[in-house]
């Protein structure tokens, strides 16, 4: 049997991140910004803003992405 945690069931984002150069947020709604210099995803209750230079997103899914590049901040709104 599968265990949820409370976070994931209510919804809420999750990020890991590598070092300067990795990061993944899973359980985002949508892609809001996308540029080389900042990407910004909409979650269910919350924004996150990763800023940086050269960003990429290397993959995602309906749920989850990887993001790459050089990361200077990462903001939620």
């Amino acid at each position: 049997m599968l265990q949820v945690t409370s976070d994931i069931a209510r919804g809420a984002v999750l990020l890991s991140v590598n070092g300067r150069q990795e990061a993944y947020i899973e359980n985002y709604v949508r892609i809001m910004d996308y540029t080389d210099q900042l990407i910004r995803v909409q979650a269910k209750h919350s924004r996150v803003a990763v800023l940086g230079h050269r960003l990429k997103i290397a993959y995602y899914t309906a749920d989850e992405m990887k993001i790459v590049g050089w990361i200077d901040e990462i903001k939620y709104e």
